[in-house]
C-alpha cells in the first residue's frame, strides 16, 4: 500500500506488515508499504497481484494491458521499439485471428504520463516569465528615475571618495531587498492559495496530472524563488548603474554639483528611459496577447459542443463486488437501483453506464473485416435511459429500451461517425455486426457523436444493453430538474 494510505487508514502502524485487508471482497495480505514519492500509476492507494485464470490466460482476443520495462543499459529506443514490433510481427503470423493488424509502440514513461499536462505547464511557465520581465522593467524604470533624482546625493559621495563599486553596491541593495521583499510576499501567497484551494481539486485530476498530489511550498521552491528574486533585483538595478556610473556619467556629476539642485535632462537618461517604456510596452502587449489566447482557449473547452449535455447532470463510481458476477446479478442490482434513484423527488432521470473499451476484433456481417486503419469503436453498456439522461440525440432508429434483456435478440446502438464511415450514404439499421467474443449484434440506431473535450474530435462509439452484457463496474448518472438537488447532494 501507498504511505498514504498507510498514514490516513492505519495511523502509520509500523506492524502493519502481516495484516490482512478486504479488497471486493477479497482478502489480501499486506506485504509492503511505498515510499510517498512513489506515484505509479497516478494516484494509486494499493497495489496487488495481477492473477488469472487459466480461461483468461487462454484468452487472445483483449488487448487492454499494459507493460512496463525497464531496458538494459545502452539499449536506445529505437532497438526497443524494432524488438517489440519483431515480436508483434510473429505474434501476428501465429495467431492471424486475434493479432493480425495489431502491433507494439515503445514510449517512454514519463511521455505516457506527463505528455499532455506538460504543454499547459511550458505555457503557464512562459507566461509566468513574461509576467516577471513585466514587472521586472517597470521596476529598472522606476529605480532609474529614482537613482536620478538622487543624482546630487550620488555625486557628493563620489567627490568624498566613494568609489564606483561601492555607489553601485548601495544601487544594487535597493533594488535587491526591493526583490527578496517581493519574492517573500510571493512565497506566502502562494503558500495561503496552495492551503485553500488543495482541497478543491477534484480526486480524478490527480489521476491524470503527474506530481499534483506533491504540490506543496518545499525547500526547493524556496530556494528558487530566492534565487530568482536576488538576480532579479540585480538586473532591475543594472540601468540605474549604467546611466549614473557609466563611462560618461563623471562630467554629469560634476556638472550635478555645479548647478546645485537645479535637475538636467540628459539624453542618455532620456534615451534609457525611452528603451525600457518601449520594452515595457511591448512585453505588457505580448503577455495580453498571450493571455487572450489562453483565455480563449479554455473559454472554448467550456463552451465546446460535446455531444451531449453535461450541466446539471450527477454522476458516482459504482463497482460491486467481485463475487458478483457481472452477468445476472449486476443486472438484478441495477434494476434494483435506478428505479430507486428515478424515484427521488427532483430527479428527472437515471440511468447507468460503463465504457468496456476498444472493440476488438470488429466485424460486419457478410464483408471483410475492416483494415487496422480504419476507426474501432469505443464499447459502452448503458441502461435504457441513457440517451435520455445525457441529453443524447438519436439521429435515427431507437436507443436501448427496457425490452432489451437477456433473453431478446441482441441489439446495437452505433455513433454517426461508425454509421457514416461504414455505411456511407446508406441506413445501417438492421445490419449486424460484432466484436471480441460476442455475438451477432443488430443495430437498431444511430446517435450523435460525443466530441472529445481535448482533441475536439468525435469519438465512434457503440453501445449495448448492460441486461445483455452486464458489468460489475459501473458510472450511474442522474439529472435533476433543478440545480437545487444537485447543490444538496
Amino acid at each position: 500500500m501507498s504511505e498514504g494510505f498507510w498514514r490516513s487508514r492505519f495511523a502509520g502502524a509500523p506492524d502493519i506488515t502481516g495484516k490482512a485487508i478486504s479488497l471486493g471482497g477479497e482478502n489480501y495480505t499486506i506485504v509492503g508499504v511505498m515510499p510517498d514519492d512513489f506515484d505509479y500509476p497516478l494516484a494509486a492507494e494499493v497495489w496487488v497481484p495481477l492473477t488469472l485464470s487459466p480461461a483468461e490466460k487462454a484468452e487472445r482476443v483483449a488487448h487492454n494491458s499494459l507493460v512496463v520495462g525497464l531496458a538494459k543499459k545502452g539499449v536506445s529506443g529505437e532497438q526497443a521499439q524494432a524488438e517489440m514490433q519483431a515480436i508483434a510481427q510473429t505474434l501476428a503470423r501465429q495467431y492471424t485471428k486475434t493479432n493480425d493488424g495489431w502491433s507494439a509502440t515503445v514510449s517512454p514513461l514519463r511521455q505516457m504520463s506527463a505528455g499532455a499536462t506538460n504543454q499547459f505547464l511550458k505555457v503557464l511557465f512562459v507566461a509566468a516569465i513574461f509576467l516577471l520581465l513585466l514587472a521586472g522593467t517597470n521596476v529598472a524604470n522606476i529605480q532609474l528615475a529614482r537613482a536620478t533624482n538622487h543624482r546630487k546625493t550620488i555625486a557628493i559621495e563620489a567627490a568624498l571618495g566613494a568609489s564606483k563599486f561601492r555607489l553601485a553596491r548601495s544601487l544594487c541593495a535597493e533594488s535587491v531587498l526591493l526583490g527578496l521583499t517581493g519574492g517573500a510576499v510571493g512565497l506566502i501567497a502562494a503558500a495561503w492559495i496552495n492551503d485553500i484551494y488543495f482541497g478543491s481539486i477534484p480526486a480524478m485530476v490527480f489521476h491524470i496530472v503527474p506530481g499534483l498530489r506533491h504540490l506543496r511550498i518545499d525547500s526547493t521552491v524556496v530556494v528558487f524563488t530566492v534565487a530568482v528574486s536576488f538576480l532579479t533585483g540585480i538586473l532591475c538595478s543594472l540601468p540605474a548603474i549604467g546611466h549614473l556610473l557609466g563611462r560618461r556619467s563623471s562630467p554629469m556629476l560634476s556638472e550635478t554639483l555645479g548647478q546645485g539642485s537645479r535637475s538636467i535632462a540628459g539624453d542618455t537618461r532620456n534615451r534609457m528611459r525611452n528603451v525600457l517604456v518601449i520594452c515595457e510596452v511591448a512585453l505588457a502587449l505580448l503577455l495580453l496577447v498571450s493571455a487572450g489566447v489562453m483565455v480563449n482557449t479554455f473559454q472554448h473547452m467550456l463552451t465546446l459542443n460535446l455531444g451531449f449535455n453535461p450541466s446539471n447532470l450527477l454522476t458516482a463510481q459504482i463497482s460491486l463486488p467481485k463475487q458478483v458476477s457481472g452477468g445476472l446479478d449486476a443486472a438484478i442490482f441495477f434494476d434494483r437501483l435506478l428505479p430507486e434513484l428515478s424515484a427521488i423527488p427532483g430527479v428527472k432521470s437515471a440511468s447507468a453506464d460503463a465504457d468496456t473499451g476498444q472493440a476488438v476484433d470488429f466485424l460486419i456481417k457478410e464483408r471483410a473485416q475492416p483494415d487496422a486503419s480504419e476507426p474501432k469503436p469505443e464499447t459502452w453498456v448503458v441502461g435504457e435511459m441513457f440517451f435520455e439522461t445525457m441529453q443524447l440525440s438519436i439521429l435515427r432508429g431507437r436507443g436501448i429500451t427496457g425490452q432489451d434483456v437477456a433473453d431478446s435478440p441482441r441489439v446495437i446502438v452505433v455513433s454517426r461517425s461508425i454509421a457514416e464511415h461504414y455505411w456511407p450514404g446508406g441506413d445501417p439499421i438492421g445490419q449486424q455486426i460484432r466484436y471480441g467474443s460476442s455475438p451477432w449484434l443488430t443495430i437498431v440506431g444511430v446517435r450523435g457523436d460525443i466530441t472529445d473535450w481535448f482533441t475536439n474530435r468525435p469519438q465512434p462509439a457503440v453501445y449495448t444493453a448492460y441486461r445483455q452484457y452486464s458489468v460489475p463496474n459501473m458510472r450511474r448518472s442522474a439529472r435533476p430538474e433543478n440545480l437545487r438537488l444537485r447543490r444538496a447532494r
